[in-house]
């Protein structure tokens, strides 16, 4: 296992996708179960809870257009 030292402020261009696509699919999975907890009550059990999340994750996974992904490479470089 090798570790990398990412110097501070190139986040932007060493991880395309964490600047570009992880701050909107937090946005998108967050809005997601805040709309679902004011409906339904959280699951109570561990399993059913990461089923939950899992659901809200693709949901908000979906919501994600496969441009933006694409241009997070392209302005990475």
């Amino acid at each position: 296992t090798s570790v990398h030292f990412v110097p501070p402020g190139c986040t932007g261009i060493a991880q395309p996708l964490d600047v570009g696509v992880m701050s909107l699919l937090k946005t998108h999975q967050r809005q997601s179960c805040t709309q679902a907890a004011v409906l339904h009550a959280m699951p109570e059990n561990s399993v059913e809870r990461r089923r939950y999340m899992f659901d809200h994750a693709m949901q908000a996974m979906g919501k994600i257009m496969q441009d933006t992904v694409q241009h997070s490479f392209d302005k990475a470089g």
